[in-house]
């Protein structure tokens, strides 16, 4: 996707986001045309956020459920930034542990900075 493509549907994604406004998908021009596409919208949008949110504190994993995967048209979970302003701390740890297994095999939304210590593929660099 061409730079200037990927940094206007970073930038029509923000403002809708900071409207309010409901979430539609990507049109022409600027639709992204597969996932590597998305991805380097991403890495548009993650910049133009970190100025109000801070930097990477860890990473997620989006689109979990088969629902979500068709409403959006792909067949397999996707990953994601977590920056600083975003990241809720617990007033006591848990005490949680979780072992084994890759953030891409995850059916949790748990998010946790010492499973996602690296960084997944395909996401955005810091």
């Amino acid at each position: 996707m061409e730079d200037a493509a990927a940094r206007r549907a970073a930038q029509s994604l923000l403002a809708a986001h900071k409207a309010n406004a409901r979430f539609k998908s990507i049109g022409p021009p600027d639709k992204p045309a597969g996932i590597a596409d998305a991805y380097d919208i991403q890495d548009k949008y993650v910049a133009l956020l970190r100025g109000e949110h801070g930097n990477t504190e860890g990473y997620k994993v989006g689109l979990t459920s088969a629902t979500m995967q068709t409403f959006c048209g792909i067949d397999h979970p996707i990953a994601g930034v977590v920056l600083a302003s975003r990241v809720h701390r617990s007033a006591r740890p848990s005490g949680a542990r979780i072992t084994g297994g890759s953030a891409s095999n995850s059916k949790s939304r748990f998010v946790s900075r010492r499973m996602f210590r690296s960084r997944p593929r395909r996401v955005p660099p810091k």
